[in-house]
């Protein structure tokens, strides 16, 4: 299924829906077909797509959607101002979001509108997700919260009800989404709203806590280091002509590492001990690789 497409049609029929005055199938494929057509998008090109997504709508969204015989044409209207997108959600900020998306070219970026949707009406998913690791795709019930955009990848934060914690899966192993509707929606709890703020990127471990960071930087570096943040925790303490310590309060992952190890040569880290050796380490698997 391309759910960009899937996607942009349900917002169209939806505006369709709410105008005020039944329409015919014609009528609402021409008016969704317009938009499609303008913004480089697949047209509609047939009334089973037409249908699939009104039934797909109704199931997934608990609308309903009425539908009435007149002269050999079939007639479909909301009543009482119901919609499935929140109000200040327009047709043309989708367009403008998924030109952004386009833009981005993040991998995994299909999933996302779908996905925030799922957040937005608080919809339990069933991800079909496929980890580097593993020959075979696992099949997860997940509470979606955020999604995060991370060196070039799309990330979603959702409860695990297999592991029973916080987890977070990159949307580019994501082979399939669908609504569970029976099963209830778990809310966030106040964690959700800062998971990402102690450390670099998006790995944190169940007992992760923050540790402070001292690093011993080559002064030319500072300017550069105060532009481009390692994390919003770091603080600069002169120590003479050629040097400056930095501090930082944050959780020690593997994003964090990697980010430091494009500073060789220009940066040592003082503390803790276990984040110096385990740099060292990479360093000695790096020469050791590189001795042809």
């Amino acid at each position: 299924m391309n759910h960009k497409n899937y996607s942009l049609r349900e917002m169209l029929f939806d505006k369709c829906l709410q105008n005020g005055r039944a329409m015919t199938s014609r009528e609402m494929m021409d008016y969704a077909n317009r938009y499609l057509e303008e913004n480089g998008f697949d047209t509609i090109s047939s009334r089973t797509t037409f249908m699939r997504t009104i039934y797909s709508m109704e199931a997934n969204h608990h609308v309903r959607i009425h539908r009435e015989r007149r002269h050999n044409k079939w007639y479909y209207w909301y009543e009482g101002g119901m919609s499935i997108f929140k109000n200040d959600y327009t047709v043309d900020d989708y367009l403008r979001l998924q030109r952004l998306l386009d833009e981005q070219n993040g991998a995994g970026i299909s999933f996302l509108i779908p996905l925030q949707q799922a957040i937005e009406h608080q919809k339990p998913l069933l991800l079909d997700y496929h980890k580097f690791n593993c020959e075979h795709s696992l099949k997860r019930v997940v509470h979606p919260y955020r999604v995060k955009y991370f060196h070039g990848r799309w990330y979603l934060l959702a409860w695990n009800t297999h592991r029973e914690q916080l987890s977070t899966f990159g949307m580019d192993r994501i082979v399939n989404i669908e609504r569970c509707e029976d099963v209830a929606y778990r809310k966030p709890d106040k964690a959700v709203e800062t998971y990402f703020d102690d450390m670099v990127g998006v790995t944190r471990r169940p007992g992760d806590e923050k540790e402070e960071v001292v690093l011993r930087v080559k002064n030319q570096l500072v300017p550069y280091l105060r532009s481009r943040k390692i994390h919003e925790s770091q603080q600069f303490l002169p120590i003479d002509d050629r040097y400056t310590e930095v501090r930082m309060n944050l959780i020690i992952n593997p994003e964090l590492v990697q980010e430091l190890l494009q500073y060789a040569g220009e940066m040592a880290v003082v503390s803790p001990v276990s984040l110096r050796e385990t740099l060292k380490n990479r360093f000695r698997e790096a020469l050791e690789i590189n001795e042809l």
